[in-house]
């Protein structure tokens, strides 16, 4: 992929830091879209908001919705199920709790070509895109990579725990999915788990700094291409604020903070820093969210030089972001979901009522938002999934209602 950015123009500073702050046109200016191309009822096939304690008892790690190269759109969801009898020797999967389902939907009709389904030990396990149009099932314990025809290509050991429902994992693809990035609590922490229950109830602060710094984090470098592991590490998570890597392009760069390193040289965890880089939208830019929680103060798009490309702030109109951010696997393009809340008395402690207030698309080459979907005008009060195309012509949720819908981009 090319540099999408050419260089910045010259002049005074101020010129200079006006060019960087201001979009060609602010979300407020873009026009609403038009309504979906199509819509799918998945909850009548199945679907379940992976919020809702009936499909998941955890945050989910990944996105229920996601585009595959070749034109599908894969929706995906996890159920409970009461395993029936004594599980069979050769099939000692069966036994396990849940089921991951996958909707595989054609993205320019929307019609299911078909379905899947595999038994996992965990309500968090998902699906992945894969370069070529292949996919990723990710499990606990494994992963299982598959052609676009739903061939089993190959299946990698992962080194998580058995005690996979407790556990919290972090998942970073690369932009176009060439590396997955594992990040999950390391064995060695199960020694210091008890210690900590016992210090919190008594609020040892001083058992609790002592044993967290003991802590460690445990990632897996993954390549989709050939499914193997390129690489280990284990990162202590002490008071020094230790940074692992958060991010890795398709040409193997980390990040480590503010840092940018090889994954196949030697470095070092980064200590202590305030300004991390972001995470990887396209080999060349990354992109850091600015936040005073709840509120989303802007955006800030760096090279991996940590140069400066372009900064945008968001005004404090009481709109909080409300999903992940969501990017074109080609770098292309990025999504942000905001809510905002109606009613609710802070001195009864009553908290309001959210509702989807709109969904805004960035175009990373010419510097510019290019699309607003207005919720109340798309009667969509809640998303429980977002993703765009890996062009960046198409964005794909599913509201409230468990209805998928397409919209096409400019």
């Amino acid at each position: 992929m090319g540099i999408l950015f050419g260089q910045l123009s010259l002049g005074t500073e101020a010129a200079r830091r006006k060019d960087l702050t201001t979009a060609r046109e602010s979300p407020a200016e873009i026009q609403s879209s038009a309504g979906p191309i199509w819509k799918l009822d998945v909850g009548a096939l199945g679907f379940a908001n992976p919020h809702r304690p009936e499909s998941s008892r955890g945050p989910f790690p990944h996105d229920p919705t996601g585009y595959l190269v070749g034109g599908q759109i894969v929706v995906t969801f996890v159920t409970r199920v009461a395993p029936e009898g004594v599980p069979r020797r050769d099939q000692p999967d069966e036994s396990l709790p849940f089921r991951l389902h996958a909707l595989f939907i054609d993205a320019t009709t929307g019609k299911v070509r078909t379905d899947r389904e595999w038994p996992t030990a965990s309500a968090r396990s998902c699906v992945l895109p894969s370069p070529g149009g292949k996919f990723l099932v990710f499990t606990p314990d494994k992963l299982l990579l598959y052609s676009p025809s739903l061939e089993l290509l190959k299946e990698l050991s992962l080194s998580l725990r058995s005690r996979a429902t407790w556990e919290t994992w972090e998942l970073h693809p690369s932009p176009a999915r060439k590396y997955l990035l594992i990040s999950y609590g390391a064995k060695s922490n199960e020694r210091f788990a008890g210690t900590l229950r016992q210090a919190r109830l008594p609020q040892d602060r001083d058992l609790i700094d002592r044993t967290s710094a003991q802590l460690e984090l445990s990632e897996d470098l993954v390549g989709t291409e050939e499914l193997s592991i390129l690489g280990s590490w284990t990162v202590k998570l002490g008071p020094d604020y230790t940074h692992p890597p958060t991010s890795i392009s398709d040409e193997g760069l980390l990040v480590l903070g503010e840092k940018v390193e090889r994954f196949d040289r030697p470095w070092q965890p980064v200590s202590g820093l305030s300004d991390p880089l972001g995470f990887f939208i396209n080999d060349q830019v990354l992109l850091a969210l600015r936040f005073k929680l709840p509120r989303l103060l802007g955006f800030d798009l760096n090279d991996t030089r940590g140069q400066l490309l372009f900064k945008e702030d968001f005004p404090d109109n009481g709109e909080i972001m409300a999903d992940p951010v969501r990017c074109s696997a080609g770098g292309q393009r990025f999504a942000l979901a905001f809510i905002k809340g109606k009613g609710g008395i802070a001195a009864l402690d009553i908290a309001p009522h959210y509702s989807l207030k709109r969904i805004i698309v960035f175009d990373v080459a010419s510097r510019q938002w290019i699309y607003k979907l207005d919720g109340k005008r798309q009667r969509i009060k809640e998303i429980s999934g977002l993703a765009l195309a890996p062009d960046g012509t198409q964005l794909g949720l599913i509201d409230q209602d468990g209805i998928l819908k397409a919209f096409r981009l400019p």
